[in-house]
């Protein structure tokens, strides 16, 4: 008799061991605030750079000294290229659609920069609700619902709410509303990460054999 299992929530505990780390999100969080540091001086561009092409690569050399030793190495099956990035282009595309039908149906014209800067914050967080979501459905963690919904709750916060402060740089040119976003997504996300590699590195002590 063949023995049945559940592949998804196979890959779901693979996903999940593979990032009880929390380097995902640490560097996510680092990514995120460096937009915002960036949008008040251009010096802090490679906080922004840095984790998104290099992520991979800085996670990878992280996990070899400390995750790997304490859990142990699983390659985890990769999707498609084509198929992941497909399926981002169609959200996103979706996403301004809808964007597009509401500032028009709100004030008549869609070609003018600062109505969709107006509400860019929003129109971020939605986009970035996608991620969360992506999240969910491979680690099937409710935290990552509370956190999309936090993104859109924060983007639809600082669309409607206005601040009389000036970022001269990147995302500053849509206004304050989207750097205060991205500082705040980003320090949920950045404590976030840092607290679940605390947690880790306490629950998974590295034996003394493979000290040695």
């Amino acid at each position: 008799m063949n023995q049945s299992f559940d592949e998804k929530e196979l890959e779901r505990e693979m996903f999940l061991d593979s990032t009880q780390d929390g380097l995902m999100e640490l560097l996510l969080g680092v990514s995120m605030m460096g937009v915002a540091a960036a949008s008040k001086s251009l010096i802090f561009i490679p906080l922004f750079i840095v984790p998104l092409v290099f992520g991979r690569q800085i996670s990878e050399f992280v996990r070899r000294r400390l995750t790997y030793p304490r859990i142990g190495y699983v390659k985890l099956r990769e999707e498609p290229a084509g198929k992941a990035i497909g399926g981002v282009f169609l959200y996103e595309f979706v996403i301004l659609m809808v964007s597009a039908v509401f500032i028009w149906i709100r004030y008549g014209d869609v070609m003018e920069f600062r109505l969709w800067a107006s509400w860019s914050s929003l129109i971020i967080g939605v986009l970035l609700l996608g991620l969360f979501l992506y999240l969910h459905d491979k680690s099937g963690k409710k935290r990552y619902l509370a956190i999309g919904g936090l993104s859109v709750l924060t983007g639809l916060v600082f669309s409607v709410i206005s601040f009389d402060i000036t970022f001269p740089y990147i995302f500053g040119y849509f206004g304050p509303g989207v750097v205060l976003y991205f500082l705040l997504m980003g320090t949920v996300m950045l404590l976030s990460g840092i607290i679940q590699l605390i947690s880790f590195v306490s629950r998974n002590p590295v034996s003394a054999e493979d000290r040695d």
